[in-house]
């Protein structure tokens, strides 16, 4: 389970239809759901349409649509095609102190999410969990 507080802004990435996103929503104060399948957004968003917390957009890991230094939660569900690239991007739109999780992450993953300058980071069954300084 995600620890999610009410302030939260969560960024979701590979989310599908938008299941999971939609719960996180339920429990933050914003929440953006990327996924790279233009026909898995608009599913999303018409499953959605109600939810005034939440947006979809599509695109990829490597490149979210977003400013720097917003979101404190990123969910990670799709492997991205540029592992580092996509960490890279990750750490800039996270804020200090951001909580990071990354399913099914490489096995390189712990050292991938410190090279792009999280810290705290630690394997969690098939989860990496971290944080950006």
């Amino acid at each position: 389970m995600i620890e999610l507080h009410p302030q939260d802004r969560v960024l979701h990435l590979g989310c599908g239809d938008g299941a999971a996103t939609r719960d996180f929503a339920r429990r933050a104060s914003l929440v953006l759901g990327v996924d790279t399948s233009d026909e898995a957004v608009r599913r999303a968003r018409r499953l959605a349409v109600e939810i005034e917390n939440l947006m979809f957009v599509s695109g990829s890991p490597e490149g979210v649509p977003w400013q720097e230094s917003f979101f404190t939660v990123v969910v990670s569900e799709a492997p991205p095609d540029d592992w580092p690239r996509a960490l890279r991007e990750i750490f800039r739109v996270t804020a200090p102190d951001a909580r990071v999780y990354i399913m099914n992450p490489p096995p390189e993953g712990e050292d991938l999410l410190r090279a792009a300058g999280f810290d705290q980071v630690r394997r969690d069954g098939l989860r990496l969990e971290a944080r950006k300084p």
